[in-house]
């Protein structure tokens, strides 16, 4: 093994001696358990010694379509979604957006080290940056599309639909306009609540993911 980063984290992060057993993934759904042979200088060797099946990935595909967020705000989306089972993350400008880019390359890495965390197999997909209007648009109507807002019905009410897809819709800090409510409306979104409490958007993002996750993938 020559990759560096890999190696580092191997040798200097979690100390891996001659004889340890490492997991690895590769997006195949198994995991590799390795037997550390030989350690020289940057380059880790060994043997795989068994190949198991990973079923820690969720059976629901979450999309969420987060509106951009200060950065540590969106980065801790980002980790703590990624950690729940959400496998597309899609940022996205809306009316009340302050933001309007942030470090893709960043963000993935960020995602690649939370999918190994939670020991899971599938690292989940960052989409470009899209516009609220063109977001609504593309959605398939077919799936559980869900905007998330303070007037809306209680979200744990409503079934995940036939396709197993739900696209979840969280405003920036000032939360969604009303002519943004609205287009959502038109195109067959639910506006649903979390509570009758104010939660931070990335709050809102978080405990979003995991209702869906949590009690749709036993």
């Amino acid at each position: 093994m020559e990759n560096e980063e890999i190696v580092h984290q191997l040798l200097r992060v979690l100390k891996i001696r001659k004889g340890e057993k490492i997991i690895f993934f590769n997006g195949s759904g198994f995991d590799f358990e390795m037997r550390v042979d030989k350690l020289a200088g940057r380059y880790v060797s060994g043997k795989i010694i068994e190949k198991i099946k990973n079923g820690r990935d969720p059976k629901v595909d979450v999309h969420l379509y987060q509106s951009l967020i200060k950065k540590d705000k969106f980065e801790w989306v980002l980790e703590k979604c990624t950690e729940l089972g959400v496998k597309f993350f899609h940022p996205m400008i809306s009316e009340r957006s302050i933001k309007t880019a942030f470090n893709m390359e960043r963000a993935l890495r960020i995602v690649q080290e939370a999918t190994e965390q939670s020991g899971q197999d599938r690292v989940p997909e960052i989409k470009d940056i899209k516009k609220f209007n063109q977001a609504v648009e593309e959605i398939d109507r077919s799936s559980l599309n869900l905007l998330f807002d303070r007037s809306g019905k209680t979200a744990g009410d409503l079934k995940i639909s036939k396709d197993g897809v739900v696209n979840i819709f969280i405003g920036p800090e000032g939360g969604f306009g009303e002519s943004e409510l609205n287009w959502a409306k038109e195109h067959d979104f639910i506006v649903a609540s979390l509570g009758p409490r104010i939660l931070r958007s990335e709050t809102a993002a978080i405990v979003a993911s995991a209702l869906y996750l949590t009690l749709n993938n036993n």
